[in-house]
């Protein structure tokens, strides 16, 4: 399937959970929550959905209940989003110009 499609089916299938307990970015998806309830409540809406639609998570990239993920070269937790330290390295070494 092309990304764009990919993209789209995403969109119509989770458009009631995108961006208020869900982040979605091509085929990397976050679900995020305030309380550990919530996020029970949200995963289990998350899973139903993807049952529903006959798709399915991979298991060996897949983390669930974390309190801080990498997201698209960023480090994600509850209280902030920085850049991955391993990302900033190549700059720090750099020689100055």
């Amino acid at each position: 399937m092309a990304p764009s499609a990919f993209v789209r089916m995403i969109r119509r299938i989770f458009h009631l959970l995108l961006y208020q307990n869900l982040f979605s970015y091509l085929n990397d998806m976050a679900v995020y929550s305030v309380t550990c309830e919530e996020h029970l409540a949200v995963l289990g809406k998350f899973f139903l959905r993807l049952r529903k639609n006959n798709l399915a998570l991979s298991i060996l990239i897949s983390h669930l209940a974390k309190q801080e993920i990498k997201l698209l070269q960023f480090i994600t937790t509850g209280d902030e989003v920085k850049p991955d330290p391993r990302k900033l390295e190549a700059i720090e070494i750099m020689p100055r110009p």
